[in-house]
């Protein structure tokens, strides 16, 4: 029992060494070396728990999709009882909180798109058009049977037709994932500049184009503390 306590530790240390390398380096270029010397294992102890640098890799993705999936389980789980768009706030600052502090979801991610390492396919991302998407329409949506006319929409979108004067600029769900990426790029490559305070500036910015005209009080820019710490 303690020698496979032991085993799990040592195996640990090294995915999240490799992470440290892996994040800065890439997969192609990082030295095994320097992951042996950061886990302060040998190279014996790497190859008995990983069979190449590329299992390593993979092991590391396979953590960094592990929170992945835990994060948007969070916001599908509160699709019946909360509003569309607090739900991505809630998402975006739990990201981004898990962004600044695990360096295995960096690299994860990072990792998940390297063409060295998936040369045919992209092996971890985070599909915000998906996302974004998918929580805008509801755990309904796969229903095509029984369409909501405002099925999938933004809450500025649904009456932009019916308004009345002149018509203010809006933002759709292909810009608000656009904006969501650029985010999540920046926040991942520069972990130093993450700041909830940042996010919960660009929010209250884009509530002003995805909100009808006094309807951006509903939500609450900051989160709300409900999604996963």
């Amino acid at each position: 029992m303690i020698k496979q306590e032991r085993a799990e530790r040592t195996r640990e240390a090294i995915i999240r060494a490799a992470a440290a390398v892996f994040e800065r380096d890439g997969f192609t270029t990082a030295p095994l070396g320097d992951i042996t010397r950061t886990a302060t294992v040998t190279k014996g102890a790497l190859y008995f728990h990983f069979a190449s640098k590329r299992e390593l890799a993979l092991a590391v993705v396979d953590e960094a999709a592990d929170t992945v999936h835990w994060l948007l389980a969070d916001a599908r789980r509160r699709q019946d009882a909360e509003l569309p768009l607090q739900i991505l706030i809630d998402l975006s600052h739990a990201l981004v909180g898990r962004l600044a502090d695990d360096q295995v979801l960096r690299a994860g991610l990072r990792l998940g798109t390297d063409a060295d390492l998936y040369p045919e396919r992209v092996g971890l991302s985070l599909d915000w058009a998906g996302v974004v998407d998918e929580v805008m329409r509801g755990p309904g949506a796969a229903d095509v049977a029984s369409p909501s006319s405002d099925s999938g929409t933004l809450p500025a979108q649904r009456t932009q037709s019916d308004a009345s004067g002149p018509t203010r600029p809006n933002l759709g769900k292909d810009a608000l994932a656009y904006v969501l990426t650029g985010l999540e790029l920046l926040f991942r490559r520069s972990p130093q500049l993450v700041e909830q305070d940042t996010l919960t500036s660009v929010w209250r910015l884009l509530l002003s184009g995805l909100t009808e005209t006094g309807e951006a009080d509903r939500y609450k820019p900051s989160g709300t503390g409900s999604g996963p710490a």
